[in-house]
């Protein structure tokens, strides 16, 4: 680890430490319950993969096909269309607030990776339940 990486990451800490300090406990535990999702769904998926799909399908193509596929959506997450709109709908929700007494809005980009999948659960439900059937 170089100097500059040693001078950065008492920084990052002081910069969770001072948005933790900002938020009000409701706004804490918000934050720590929707990684707390993220983390379990994360944990679910993986265990999905190696307990099911890899032992009974691909044997080895599975694993890599799998590990593509899981930093491709990493990448995907981070497109600027997808950034620009949870940024967008974030700051015209909290300017309405501002002043208001309502809580400020940190869910946008937690439901929104939620709710970008879900088109495709039913089309996938109806193609794998159609596959099966003789």
């Amino acid at each position: 680890m170089n100097t500059a990486e040693q001078a950065r990451l008492p920084r990052i800490g002081q910069l969770v430490r001072q948005s933790f300090a900002a938020m009000t406990a409701r706004e804490r535990a918000r934050l720590i319950a929707m990684y707390g999702v993220i983390a379990g769904l994360h944990v679910a998926g993986f265990v999905i993969l190696f307990v099911f799909v890899v032992p009974s399908h691909y044997k080895g193509l599975g694993v890599g096909v799998a590990v593509l596929a899981y930093t491709l959506g990493l990448r995907h997450a981070f497109d600027a269309d997808h950034i620009s709109a949870i940024d967008n709908s974030t700051r015209k929700v909290l300017g309405e607030r501002q002043g208001t007494g309502q809580p400020r809005p940190f869910g946008f980009g937690f439901f929104f990776s939620l709710t970008w999948p879900s088109p495709g659960c039913p089309w996938r439900s109806a193609s794998s339940s159609a596959r099966s059937r003789p």
